[in-house]
């Protein structure tokens, strides 16, 4: 019988809804060919909802129809792990399909994805193409883009900025419909998220930094994905609970980084 876990709906294993935890109810429906599974303990003690859509296994996703989602001037996050034992092309976790046709490569609309051959994490718009070529799979990061109102994107992994574009050519406000893990109709499951999602947040407006910074580290405290300072360019780190040799008398003979060990 039908089970709800903080707005997770399953029959048994498998997930039939995802309820929109915001007050706008946007609900995603699982409406593939199979359905998404519910894992219970997947990251850090919290669930996450495994897609299934390795080659050949079927496709599984959840659609929101019509929500009116903006394009540009809007954010969003997810915390995401792409399996790299599928042998999918592309995991695509979330299309912004307009109502004019559903490829958001040639009809202003917008794809966040992983390119699984390249190890990369991008954003798509009519062909342009925002990417990150360091992207790692088998592990959940927390993947990110801000676009403003002209279309300027910050794209994020891991809470780095790690790439940036310009003048991206899309329509302000999707009038079609939203889908999460859902492949190319042309690829179909060869360009779908073979993986899990924990969380997905978005918001209809470039946040500030400040908000992007409270959202970032929400959701590292929850997950415990990175640790709580940016790694990148890190070239030592010394604390006083860690790595610290001293006598019986207190005093410290050597103080180890954590970074190097040395």
């Amino acid at each position: 019988f039908p089970v709800t876990i903080e707005g997770v709906i399953t029959n048994g294993s498998e997930v039939t809804a995802w309820n929109d935890q915001s007050p706008n109810g946007n609900n995603a429906q699982s409406v593939g060919i199979t359905s998404p599974t519910f894992i219970s303990n997947a990251i850090n003690g919290k669930p996450a909802i495994r897609f299934n859509n390795e080659a050949n296994a079927g496709q599984s996703y959840f659609s929101i129809l019509s929500p009116q989602f903006n394009l540009k001037n809007s954010s969003c996050f997810v915390v995401v792990k792409q399996n790299s034992t599928g042998s999918t092309i592309f995991g695509r976790m979330l299309s912004f399909l307009p109502a004019s046709g559903h490829d958001y490569n040639t009809n202003n609309g917008l794809g966040f994805l992983f390119a699984n051959t390249f190890s990369r994490l991008q954003v798509e718009s009519n062909g342009n193409s925002v990417i990150i070529n360091s992207a790692l799979a088998n592990s959940f990061a927390i993947c990110s883009y801000i676009i403003d109102s002209s279309g300027n994107i910050n794209l994020y992994y891991n809470n780095d900025l790690s790439a940036t574009g310009s003048n991206i050519n899309m329509a302000s406000q999707n009038d079609g419909d939203f889908y999460i893990a859902q492949g190319s109709q042309l690829i179909g499951a060869a360009s779908a998220l073979d993986g899990e999602i924990a969380e997905i947040i978005i918001y209809n407006r470039a946040i500030t930094t400040q908000e992007r910074q409270q959202v970032e580290t929400y959701l590292n405290e929850k997950y415990n994905i990175i640790p709580a300072i940016s790694t990148n360019g890190l070239s030592l780190w010394l604390k006083a609970d860690v790595g610290v040799t001293y006598d019986g008398s207190n005093n410290v003979s050597l103080r180890e980084d954590i970074v190097t060990g040395k």
